[in-house]
């Protein structure tokens, strides 16, 4: 659970910083909140909230029972949790239960009376609670029921913790598991946080997602199996019946040293190993925090391994970038590998930083340009007691990187570009969540929409959905601050559906129609016509509404001039599900007249109207849907799928979702869901993987990400766009490429890379033979 100690006094925290990072279910795990503090007292002299040193803390329990554990049993596993945290024998840290909450004058606590404990003084120590029926994670927090766990440290004397308290979510324990064997992991962590301990990501990213044991495509100077009891206790994610007895004991090198850092025996860290140093940029200067580290020892890689983020002990707040990491308890005599490593998921208190570059090894001659310092390139450390060893990592960075766009912020789903690719819109994840806009110059801007924005060539015109007055979304143009004109005139709208009267889909490059979907009469009727349908605005005809032959249609994108409308027929008996539609000039038109060669929704149109694109194009011969690609003269065009790793192929379906002004480049996706994996198509590349591609271009920070879904070309087709999985979890993306790489092999010479104008330079020398890439990345 993250919050923030007041450094200020015994005061209670602020109650709305309380609510916002509670552990929450997952596929099967739960998610918690890099080794080192939770919470910072002084950021700038890296001085963090602890208990007292050398103290026993007193621990209460609750009354009831917890779950289908009874109050006894459950009492025996608290006892062993902070039982776990105390027999560290390089730290000075003692927790004993002292007694139950009777003891304190304190009831048995529900979700109705939860506030006797959190947010109130009860006079010191760690307060457990029996959350027996879920309502005090439900009903008081507010969360969902399949959270796990919260705990926080509250109340605070200057740097020194005076109280905390922990829940423990009784409802999400299997009722078979009456002893709690499985569920005391839970307890163990949710104590760790309860002392101020952070979450690190050491070895779990490996076990919980298949991350790599080292830098991304690099020969690892080690081998071994990594097994359950090798998962670090503080992991953001726990598997109670799988991991959970595993995570339940502090015996890992990660979870030894952090505890040790926050509260040290005598000889610590000057008894054993120390490696120190500072995360830089490219430039070997400037430094950045929250990157994760992590320290292999080449004998037993997951054994005795340990990882920090840089800048933990300043938590992001410190006046200055602090890029500085400290691994202690290393074993004397012992060779170590230190790397950079993203960060794969989980919430942490220091916040992480996407990387600058790839992955990479720490070596002797760092420099930060991947010629004179290649990533992989590796120098063993030997640990020595009472004799820090520095080693600082300059991040690697090839000359392509500076052309990749990380939009700045978690959550951000990008939707649209400007002609010239100066302006970025998108929106944020979730149900009419706002807007923003992103340019270099003026950075990351939220815009008060409800969805995703949409801007014309010029970026004059911005349009996307809004709140009324009446708390009804609908489409208008955004004028800047709280200020929205709405689109009016014409058709005369019915009743909203669902809180929505119109939702906008797309802007013509003129900025003179946008286009989208709207409601006649409510949320209307499958067998009424006409209730749901796409519309085409202008400010001369206001709504016209765009029909076809079945009772629903929607706009999902407008060609350049508003003439070309592209979206969806549906609800039509002689067509099953979705079929692609444009309208030209008004009339309505099928991607294919036949029933039996189904093609799904058309997801974009080139400039002059004369390229579609769309999704689930059904395949003759092999019977797969596939992206398509459709011009009137030559029909529709079935452009493939990608394998996507873990899917079977009965699930994989290709989809089109974006096509350049000229027509030339298509981009989009293969996946069910979001296990999703990108492409880009062009004539003469055919389908690649987006990924691989743009890695073969010299993209190192691609790496970092999965790309997952295309969305959008600037008008001159050098900058594409999209969303994926980035560093920060879900994340807007850019990437410019006025020129790519392709490496060029006349008959009587030898390989080379040349870089040529994309795409058509690209294309002409693929149809000579050429590779796209870089040759030292494309060549065996």
């Amino acid at each position: 659970m993250n919050a923030d100690l007041d450094p200020r006094g015994p005061n209670p925290l602020r109650k709305g910083a309380l609510r916002i990072a509670a552990l929450v279910a997952l596929i099967g795990s739960s998610l918690a909140y890099a080794g080192g503090p939770l919470y910072v007292f002084d950021p700038d002299n890296r001085v963090p909230f602890a208990y007292p040193n050398a103290t026993t803390i007193p621990v209460y329990t609750d009354l009831g029972d917890l779950g289908p554990v009874a109050n006894a049993a459950a009492n025996a596993k608290v006892a062993f949790a902070f039982g776990q945290w105390t027999q560290v024998p390089t730290s000075d840290f003692t927790a004993e239960v002292a007694g139950d909450f009777a003891s304190k004058g304190l009831p048995d606590i529900t979700g109705a009376n939860a506030g006797l404990v959190v947010d109130t003084d009860n006079g010191g120590g760690i307060h457990v609670l029996y959350d027996h029926d879920g309502s005090i994670i439900r009903d008081f927090f507010g969360a969902p029921d399949g959270v796990l766990g919260i705990a926080s440290p509250e109340w605070a004397d200057g740097a020194t913790i005076t109280e905390s308290w922990a829940v423990i979510n009784g409802a999400a324990i299997d009722p078979a598991d009456v002893n709690g064997d499985d569920f005391v992991g839970v307890m163990t962590h949710e104590f760790g946080h309860s002392i101020n301990l952070a979450h690190s990501q050491t070895n779990g990213a490996i076990a919980f997602f298949g991350d790599g044991s080292g830098p991304t495509d690099c020969a690892l100077p080690y081998s071994g199996t990594l097994t359950y009891d090798h998962i670090e206790t503080m992991y953001p994610y726990i598997s109670p019946s799988q991991t959970g007895p595993a995570q339940s004991t502090v015996d890992h090198r990660d979870d030894l040293s952090s505890l040790s850092n926050l509260y040290p025996a005598a000889g610590w860290p000057q008894d054993a190993g120390t490696i120190k140093g500072r995360i830089l940029l490219t430039d070997g200067v400037n430094q950045i925090s929250g990157i994760n580290v992590i320290a292999r020892n080449i004998a037993d890689p997951y054994g005795d391994a340990i990882s920090a983020l840089s800048g933990d002990y300043a938590a992001g707040e410190s006046t200055m970038p602090d890029g500085s990491y400290t691994f202690n308890g290393l074993t004397p005599g012992a060779q170590y590998v230190v790397y950079v490593d993203g960060i794969v998921s989980g919430g942490f208190s220091t916040p992480p930083s996407p990387l600058p570059g790839g992955e990479e090894f720490w070596n002797t001659d760092e420099s930060g340009q991947a010629s004179l310092d290649p990533r992989c390139t590796v120098s063993p450390i030997t640990a020595q007691a009472g004799a820090p060893h520095t080693a600082d990592i300059a991040f690697n960075s090839s000359p392509m990187d500076r052309n990749f766009i990380a939009i700045p912020a978690s959550g951000t789903q990008t939707s649209d570009v400007s002609g010239n690719g100066s302006y970025i819109t998108g929106g944020f994840q979730g149900y009419q969540a706002p807007g923003w806009i992103w340019s270099e110059k003026s950075g990351l801007q939220v815009i008060p929409s409800a969805g995703p924005v949409k801007i014309d060539a010029n970026a004059r015109q911005m349009v996307a959905d809004f709140l009324g007055d009446d708390g009804i979304a609908r489409s208008g143009f955004w004028l800047g601050g709280e200020n929205w004109r709405e689109l009016t005139g014409g058709f005369e709208l019915g009743e909203p559906c669902d809180s929505t009267l119109t939702s906008t889909y797309d802007i013509s490059d003129s900025g003179n129609t946008v286009v989208g979907l709207a409601y006649a009469d409510g949320c209307g009727g499958w067998d009424e016509k006409g209730t749901v349908f796409a519309y085409h605005w202008t400010p001369a005809n206001g709504y016209v509404p765009l029909y076809g032959t079945g009772n629903w249609t929607r706009a999902n994108a407008v060609n350049a001039n508003g003439s070309v409308v592209v979206g969806w027929n549906d609800i039509d008996d002689a067509y099953p599900g979705r079929q692609g539609a444009y309208w030209k000039n008004g009339e309505f038109h099928r991607i294919t007249p036949n029933p039996d060669s189904y093609f799904g929704e058309a997801m974009d149109v080139s400039a002059d109207g004369s390229v579609i694109v769309g999704a689930y194009g059904l395949d003759m011969e092999t019977f797969t849907n596939q992206a398509w690609r459709y011009t009137e003269a030559g029909g529709p065009q079935v452009l493939g799928t990608l394998e996507v790793p873990g899917l079977p192929d009965f699930m994989n379906s290709g989809i089109a979702s974006v096509v350049s002004n000229d027509g030339k480049v298509v981009m989009g996706f293969s996946g069910f869901a979001f296990q999703r994996e990108p492409f880009i198509w062009t004539e003469a590349l055919g389908m690649r993987n987006l990924g691989e591609f743009l890695i073969e271009q010299g993209f190192s920070a691609v790496e970092q990400w999965n790309l997952n879904t295309p969305t959008a070309f600037s008008g001159n087709g050098k900058l594409i766009a999209g969303f994926g999985l980035g560093p920060l979890g879900l994340q807007g993306w850019a990437v410019k490429l006025n020129q790519v790489a392709v490496c060029h092999a006349p008959a009587s010479t030898k390989p080379r890379t040349i870089e040529v104008g994309f795409p058509q330079g690209m294309d002409m020398h693929l149809g000579h033979g050429d590779q796209a890439g870089r040759c030292d990345l494309v060549l065996e």
